[in-house]
């Protein structure tokens, strides 16, 4: 049945309705209050899906009647920015308000008898337990209140614009997936009694302690509990010395004095880092720093292209560029890369579909997924590491003598061009050996390398050998 624009559908029970549908329109609510019965009958339940990609309205009231809110209830959710609860202690489902980028408040009454808010965030009645950070809460620097001592289950999944998560020892329960960031976490070294980084996905930990504190600590080497052996996951053992912001950017202070930009606030589409932020040098691009996260937390690679960056020039003051650094980035075209960096973290440009990049000769060392599915990437012979699916491009340049290769290391689209400047024995080694990905029948190829990339402003292109 259809009750001022909610479906409501009778539960096995007989007894009871579920909330299955919402039909939104423009301009109809802006708030919206959540039927608490029907026909004599509660309605406990607002079923999967029941709001999904629902538009215009900016706060739900949930009556006290519902004790279950199913998967994905309210998820992409543009507008919602406000969920407010009453005395009903609820269940909640799984990704009930994933890619809600708006979402910024829950709003609990005092009198609820098993959740409590503060600051936005939906707690256990004590407030000792953080069960749900809204997905679109505009901190990217959130330091944990001392009140919080358990991070639960799903509670801070991919929120949208938090790049640093600030743990101290008040933290002592890490539940599994909990943290759930593109970002950087900070740990304490002895306080955290359970820890199960079970389904974390792109993170970066800074660690309160030596390599041996850390296994002392989780009863497990840092590869076993983050299973790194993909270099999927960063470890820098010691915190931050602080934290801070500019007028454009956000960072913290490595361990060694140096500074790390973990979010930047003015959107531009061509982009210049700075070399050094309140006299120290800026050595690092953090953890997801400026990656384009709507996109890479989306169901769909559809790109924003407002979002996107077009160029970047980074300085030549930095060596490493950290996990999803510029993610999703679909229109990225070209990047000034500096022979100063030493090594690029996983998925740092994965999705970038537009970017050429020629890798600067120094570099050292490629995470999984660096360069998954870009335009056209030149290796340097300098590189030592390659994981897999290091690089994953239409047009690839691979010297011979580049070492290091993990198993499909460098693989060239299919229909794409290989150039490689070895012999074709060489070639087939690599290829038998399944260290890079090639194939006759579907690729080009071409046993002399490029002579240069360039740009003209308006498209990138190869100069090849032949002029």
């Amino acid at each position: 049945v259809t009750v001022d624009d909610f479906t409501l559908t009778l539960n096995e029970d007989g007894q009871s309705y579920s909330v299955t549908d919402y039909d939104f329109y423009e301009n109809k609510y802006s708030e919206i209050v959540v039927p608490d019965s029907f026909n004599g009958l509660p309605v406990t339940t607002i079923a999967r899906h029941a709001f999904s990609y629902s538009y215009y309205f900016v706060s739900v009231t949930i009556p006290d009647s519902v004790t279950r809110i199913e998967d994905y209830a309210f998820s992409d959710c543009y507008d919602l920015e406000t969920i407010i609860i009453g005395n009903s202690a609820i269940e909640f489902g799984a990704s009930v308000f994933d890619c809600c980028s708006n979402f910024k408040e829950f709003v609990v009454s005092e009198t609820n008898p098993v959740y409590s808010s503060e600051d936005g965030l939906l707690l256990s009645k004590d407030k000792s337990t953080l069960v749900i950070y809204p997905f679109g809460k505009e901190d990217v620097i959130f330091t944990i209140p001392e009140y919080i001592s358990t991070i639960a289950t799903d509670s801070i999944k991919h929120p949208v614009n938090l790049r640093l998560l600030v743990a101290g020892e008040n933290v002592k329960t890490v539940e599994k997936s909990a943290v759930n960031i593109i970002g950087a976490v900070t740990l304490p070294s002895k306080t955290i009694t359970s820890f199960a980084a079970n389904g974390n996905e792109a993170l970066k930990v800074y660690f309160d302690g030596t390599e041996e504190d850390f296994e002392n600590s989780f009863g497990a080497s840092f590869d076993e509990l983050f299973n790194s052996e993909i270099d999927t996951y960063e470890i820098v053992y010691g915190l931050p010395l602080s934290t801070g912001e500019t007028e454009d950017y956000y960072y913290l202070v490595t361990p060694e004095n140096e500074i790390e930009i973990v979010g930047y606030k003015n959107k531009t589409q061509n982009l210049v880092v700075p070399s050094e932020i309140n006299g120290k040098p800026v050595t690092s691009i953090g953890a997801g720093a400026f990656g384009n996260v709507d996109y890479l937390t989306g169901n769909g690679y559809i790109a924003n292209a407002e979002e996107s960056l077009l160029t970047v020039t980074l300085p030549d003051t930095v060596e490493h560029i950290s996990v999803y650094g510029f993610a999703g980035n679909t229109l990225l075209r070209t990047i000034g890369l500096p022979n100063s960096i030493l090594s690029i973290g996983a998925a740092a440009f994965a999705y970038c579909g537009e970017l050429s990049v020629q890798l600067p000769y120094g570099l050292k060392k490629l995470g999984y997924l660096s360069f998954y599915y870009t335009k056209y990437v030149g290796l340097a012979e300098t590189i030592e590491k390659l994981s897999l699916y290091s690089v994953y491009s239409f047009y690839v340049s691979l010297p011979h003598n580049v070492s290091g290769y993990s198993e499909f290391s460098v693989c060239a689209f299919e229909y794409g061009k290989l150039y490689f400047n070895g012999t074709q024995s060489k070639l087939n080694t690599l290829v038998e050996n399944n260290q890079v990905g090639y194939d006759s029948a579907y690729n080009e190829l071409s046993f002399s390398l490029p002579k240069k990339l360039g740009d003209n402003g308006e498209f990138s292109y190869i100069l090849n050998s032949d002029n």
